[in-house]
């Protein structure tokens, strides 16, 4: 007569299979390759296919199956959106819209600076206009008049960072070298180092 629990020593669940409760049963399973090579023959089968059809189908007739089959159509609904557009062009719109901010426009100015710098092969140290316009007292160091800060670039009054020995000449891009302008007077005076 066959055990009515299960052969591993400690164990008290009932007799699944072959000996053994239904845990130990399936952890048999898993680890043995040949019982792993009949499922998977089993499961290509016709005979494997058409179970798996009928519980597949028996799924989906259940409240729980209906409910995932809404889900995965919404969710596929959301992938296909999702998919108009490639990935190159929904960052370039976040990569647009962040720049539009102050913050963006900033960071920006910021690369170009460090781009410029590294290219001449000098020092850079980030330095904000704002931080030039409070040290400098809003004056224009090159012609003495006051500075519109309310001036927008291209606004030939609106407030620029000068280099005062120009980084083409190695100066670096630190506030030592740097000066409140009008836009004006920095293009005037270019990259000439100022006597």
């Amino acid at each position: 007569m066959p055990k009515s629990t299960c052969s591993v020593e400690g164990c008290d669940r009932p007799y699944h299979a072959h000996g053994l409760c239904g845990m130990h049963w399936q952890r048999q399973r898993r680890l043995d390759p040949a019982e792993k090579a009949r499922a998977a023959a089993w499961a290509k089968s016709p005979a494997g296919r058409a179970v798996q059809a009928r519980g597949r189908a028996k799924y989906r007739a259940s409240p729980q199956g209906q409910q995932t089959e809404v889900a995965y159509r919404a969710s596929a609904e959301r992938r296909a959106s999702a998919a108009r557009y490639t990935v190159g062009e929904k960052f370039k719109t976040q990569q647009a819209r962040y720049r539009a901010t102050p913050r963006g426009k900033a960071s920006s100015r910021r690369s170009v600076d460090r781009y410029r710098a590294q290219k001449a092969g000098v020092r850079f140290w980030p330095v904000s206009l704002a931080e030039l316009v409070e040290r400098d007292n809003g004056m224009c160091q090159l012609c003495g008049q006051p500075v519109r800060s309310d001036a927008k670039f291209p606004h030939p009054l609106s407030p620029s960072a000068d280099h005062i020995v120009p980084l083409s000449l190695g100066g670096p891009h630190a506030a030592e070298n740097l000066q409140l302008t009008h836009l004006v007077c920095n293009i005037r005076k270019g990259n000439r180092a100022v006597a």
